[in-house]
């Protein structure tokens, strides 16, 4: 003790370095928001026109999406071939979608809706059918396979 009363003994000091149990952690990411491409199951439901209901999906989602495949029973279907400059012709029977593929990119992303769809379907004697497909009615379950994403890039000439 000195003269004025005051103990010179410091307190308890502050530990230095790293606290105990304390380890070298590699930072983690922060999770992305923004994927640049997810692969999808879709099952669209009966009595719905397919093309109406992935545009609305992808509205809804804020997403654009290219479906690669699809397969399932319709019974309405409306195609065109688009080389030629033939209408469009309506079918309203059982079809058997072989093959169902397309795009839609979210308008916001591009200055206009860009979106085709084209269809593959059988018929019950066997016939074959196709072309761009403008509607298409569902009459059982259609299961579609596609990716969704975000931010594509436009390339403009």
């Amino acid at each position: 003790m000195n003269n004025s009363g005051i103990s010179s003994k410091k307190g308890p000091s502050k530990p230095r370095g790293r606290p105990r149990g304390s380890k070298n952690r590699p930072k983690q990411e922060p999770k992305r928001e923004n994927m640049a491409i997810k692969p999808v199951t879709l099952e669209v439901p009966v009595g719905v026109d397919i093309i109406d209901w992935v545009t609305n999906f992808a509205k809804s989602n804020q997403v654009c999406i290219a479906v690669t495949t699809g397969f399932g029973v319709v019974s309405r279907a409306v195609l065109t071939n688009v080389l030629s400059q033939a209408p469009h012709e309506e079918y309203k029977e059982y079809l058997a979608v072989n093959n169902f593929s397309g795009t839609y990119v979210f308008p916001p992303l591009a200055q206009a809706t860009l979106s085709f769809f084209n269809a593959a379907l059988s018929r019950v004697n066997g016939q074959l059918i196709g072309g761009a497909a403008f509607r298409m009615v569902t009459m059982g379950k259609v299961v579609l396979s596609a990716y969704v994403f975000r931010n594509p890039h436009v390339f403009t000439a």
